[in-house]
Parts: structure tokens; sequence; C-alpha cells
């Protein structure tokens, strides 16, 4: 026997008198409940994410300046008018991670200095080559009582493209730390001196790469991760956890929408550490609003909440950045 949709005898969304269909003759939602499940999520994202949508438009002004509007409005039944959260996250959070980052002149200006401090010191290293007759396809490494000795000083810079001379420095390091070559934390040592050779070598270029091209995964994963926080903040209030989920989804869209048009205007125009304290005083305060919106507090209450909410988070973020760090360099 076939599901009844049927849940109501008034369309949730525009609030039209049904029948016995199962879609609102006047705005064509589907008449269920306001509760949604996570597949109804995805769902609405694979179905709407590579067709053109004017929601989105629509839902960008109260996105930015009614927190938890578009939440409230979508667990009250109503996801017709504005974008599926879903969709809005990747939309948004693709366009922030495509634009280039504004860069700080005075960082800028160090970089100068380093790349022209490396390029001085390869051409002594190339003037040194040159007067070396021996043959350098192995490298000492000491050991002391507290492990490898291994003096940077003794590397040759203009050798790191070579596979058979990094591989020579990473085998020695993983024999001289007392590990088999063949074993699991051996493989880990070779492989990770082996990636740090080779980002000395271009100067980090391909790990700064590599890792830009993973966080917005880092990103998509703590999703739900801040969602199971938001739930667990307001266990009494006893929310279902998809309509946490898609709290976490518009509050993130806004996050990067935030942070893309601040990221803009330093582009254009110029860079300023105001900029940054705005960008995160708007963070901040967008989520306490938010909260007490969609959870029905005191702005007591979720200042109080924001507190523990923030650190618990920060925490969490700092330790996924600290792994996608590692992955990145490892794998």
């Amino acid at each position: 026997m076939a599901k009844e949709l049927r849940k109501s005898e008034q369309c949730s969304n525009c609030g039209h008198i049904l029948s016995d269909d199962s879609y609102c003759a006047s705005c064509g939602q589907q008449n269920t409940d306001n509760s949604v499940s996570i597949w109804l999520l995805i769902k609405d994202f694979i179905d709407d994410y590579f067709s053109f949508d004017s929601r989105l438009f629509k839902s960008i002004a109260p996105l930015l300046f009614k927190p938890g509007f578009l939440t409230s409005e979508f667990n009250a039944g109503k996801r017709v008018k504005y974008s599926p959260p879903l969709r809005m996250y990747f939309i948004i959070s693709l366009i922030f991670f495509l634009v280039p980052t504004a860069e700080d002149p005075k960082e800028k200006e160090i970089i100068s200095i380093e790349s022209v401090s490396v390029s001085t010191k390869k051409d002594k290293d190339v003037a040194k080559e040159s007067e070396k007759t021996e043959d350098h396809s192995n490298i000492d490494i000491k050991t002391g009582n507290k492990g490898v000795n291994f003096n940077l000083s003794d590397l040759d810079t203009n050798r790191l493209s070579e596979k058979r001379y990094v591989d020579s420095i990473a085998n020695n390091i993983v024999d001289s730390a007392g590990l088999e070559r063949n074993s699991f934390w051996g493989k880990v040592v070779f492989r990770g001196v082996d990636r740090v050779l080779r980002l000395y070598d271009d100067g980090g270029k391909k790990f700064k790469s590599d890792l830009k091209d993973n966080i917005p995964t880092m990103m998509f994963f703590l999703l739900p991760v801040f969602a199971l926080f938001i739930r667990l903040f307001h266990y009494r209030r006893k929310p279902l956890y998809v309509h946490c989920v898609i709290f976490s989804l518009h509050y993130h869209a806004f996050v990067f929408l935030v942070l893309l048009f601040f990221n803009l205007v330093a582009l254009a125009f110029f860079t300023d550490d105001l900029f940054d304290w705005l960008s995160v005083l708007f963070i901040c305060v967008y989520l306490v609003v938010a909260m007490k919106k969609v959870f029905e507090q005191s702005y007591g209450r979720a200042i109080m909440k924001f507190f523990g909410l923030s650190m618990l988070y920060i925490f969490t973020l700092s330790l996924s950045f600290v792994v996608t760090v590692l992955t990145t360099l490892l794998y």
C-alpha cells in the first residue's frame, strides 16, 4: 500500500486549503508534515543543485539581516519560497573558496624578502657544490641519546628534486629512530620526512594548495558536529536533530557570505585589521540573535550558551584543522 503523503487540511507554506492531492495547487509544495528527514535535505540538493533558481537571490537578504528567519520558516514547513539550505550552503561556500584571499601588503614584503634570501642561499649552495667532487647519494644522520639529531645545514637543497636523495634521507631518519621501514610508524615517518623535504624545496606551494583544497571538506564534515553541539546546548527544548542541521547549514552559509563580502572589499580596496574584527563581531552577534529566535529563549540564555558553544566549537575547529594539516602533509 502506498504511503499517504497528505498530513493536513491546509498548506503549511501558503495557507491554501487542500483537497486530497499530495501537492498544493497554489504553490506546488508537497503536503507533508513540518518535520523533514535528512534524506529530504539531500534530495532537495540533488534535485536543485545544477538548476538556476531565483530563490537563492531571494534568500540572501533574509539570510544576512534576519538571523534565524530562514531556519524558522523551513522548520515550519515553508520550503518553497526560499532556497533549500543544503543547496544554499554549497553554492555560497563554493564561491567563497574559489575567490582568492586578500593578502596583507606586509606579508607580501616578507615573502619577497624570503624569496631573495632563498635565491641567494641557493646561489651559494651551487657555488659550494661546484667545489665538491665526492658522491652525496646518502646523507649522514647523527643520533644521540635523545633521538635523531639532523642538521639542516647538511641538507643539499639543490638535490631535493631527486627522489633517490630524498628517499635516502627519509630512510636514514627512519633507521636512526629505531623503526622498521615496513612498519606502520616507519612508513608514517618516511612519508612525513618526504613531504617536509618536498615542502621545503618548493617553498610550501603544493602543500598550501592541497590544504586549501581540503579545507572545504573539513568544514562540510563539521556541519553535523556543530548541529550536535546546538542540540546539546538546547537539550531541554528537545529540538529535532535535523532542525539543528538546518540551523547549522544556514549559519555556516551566513559566515561564508560575510567573509566573502569582507574579502571582496579587501581585494578591491584595501586590507585593514578593523575589517577582521567587524566580521568576527557580526558573526558572533548573528549567532546569538539566531539562537534566540529559533529556540525561543531570552537574550541572556542565548548569550550564555553562545560562550559555551563558541569555546567548544573553536576547540573542535582547531583540532580538525590540525588533523587536516597532518592529513595533507602525509597524504
